[in-house]
C-alpha cells in the first residue's frame, strides 16, 4: 500500500482537510470541513487480491483501511464513502 495514489487518499487528503479547517478557524469562519478520497476499483476484489503485493490474498477490509474500495454488484463500497462523510 505504498502506491502514491493510495498514500494521497489515505494521508494527504485528510491532511488537506485539516489545513483547510485550520485556515477557516483562523479566519473565524464557523464551518466544518472534512476531505476524504478513495480509489474505486472496477477490478473485482478476488482478481486484485491474488495479484496485489505478494499475492497473499489481501482482504477487502485491509484494502478499505487503505481507502481502496471495490465497485461490485452489492454496492457496499457506497456505505464506506457515506460513513466517511461524518468523520472529522
Amino acid at each position: 500500500f505504498n502506491n502514491p495514489k493510495i498514500l494521497w487518499c489515505k494521508e494527504t487528503a485528510p491532511e488537506l482537510g485539516r489545513k483547510i479547517q485550520s485556515d477557516l478557524s483562523s479566519e473565524k469562519m464557523d464551518l466544518k470541513v472534512s476531505v476524504a478520497a478513495f480509489i474505486l476499483s472496477t477490478t473485482s476484489h478476488s482478481d486484485l487480491a491474488t495479484r496485489w503485493g505478494e499475492g497473499t490474498g489481501t482482504t477487502k477490509e485491509t484494502f478499505a483501511q487503505n481507502n481502496v474500495l471495490f465497485i461490485e454488484d452489492d454496492k457496499a463500497y457506497l456505505w464506506k464513502v457515506f460513513e466517511n462523510l461524518g468523520e472529522k
